[in-house]
């Protein structure tokens, strides 16, 4: 199976592989633009839910208004090197690559 960058980058996470993970993923949710995108909504607010790309899937969005992610916009998307989208979609990111 092909792991997606979101793929690797979870496993190294989850591994600990960076000394200091949590606050560079803290520093990472700040800086993250998921509460500007067309596809929050009031369900993820009130979970505070953002930085899919770190935290993985949402519970609240839903796939009819993901056509209007904008996760490529995002410094923590190109920090990252991230290259697919819908990052709040459940499922692996190797499946949801563009």
């Amino acid at each position: 199976m092909r792991l997606g960058v979101f793929d690797r980058f979870l496993l190294r996470a989850h591994a600990g592989d960076h000394p200091d993970e949590a606050g560079l993923n803290a520093s990472r949710r700040q800086r993250c633009n998921c509460v500007g995108c067309p596809t929050f909504n009031a369900c993820a607010a009130a979970k505070e839910e953002r930085a899919f790309c770190i935290s993985g899937a949402s519970a609240c969005v839903r796939e009819r208004d993901m056509s209007q992610c904008i996760c490529s916009t995002c410094s923590v998307y190109s920090e990252l090197g991230l290259v697919g989208k819908y990052y709040c979609r459940p499922g692996s990111m190797a499946d949801w690559e563009v």
